[in-house]
């Protein structure tokens, strides 16, 4: 927050979340939002939570329960604003 009062660019990444809600814009998580809300650089919610699942335990169990297996290059994808999700 300090940053973005000084007009400085602010993006961030919650790169793996468990514990995500389904909504109607499919699964979102709690602190993703929060990170989203506080950047003042403007991305679509996949590019901060690429990889979202709906079990509330440890995400990489969530993955792999999921069949999704986490690949850190989607990572890198999300940060130049292509989006990798997580069914």
């Amino acid at each position: 927050m300090a940053y973005a009062a000084r007009r400085k660019r602010v993006a961030a990444m919650k790169p793996v979340a468990s514990g995500c809600m389904q909504t109607p814009a499919g699964l979102r998580n709690e602190d993703a939002e929060a990170l989203r809300a506080a950047m003042t650089v403007r991305a679509a919610y996949g590019d901060v939570n690429p990889y979202a699942f709906a079990p509330a335990i440890a995400p990489h169990i969530a993955a792999m329960e999921a069949g999704c297996p986490i690949d850190s290059a989607c990572w890198t994808d999300a940060t130049n604003g292509s989006a990798c999700r997580a069914t």
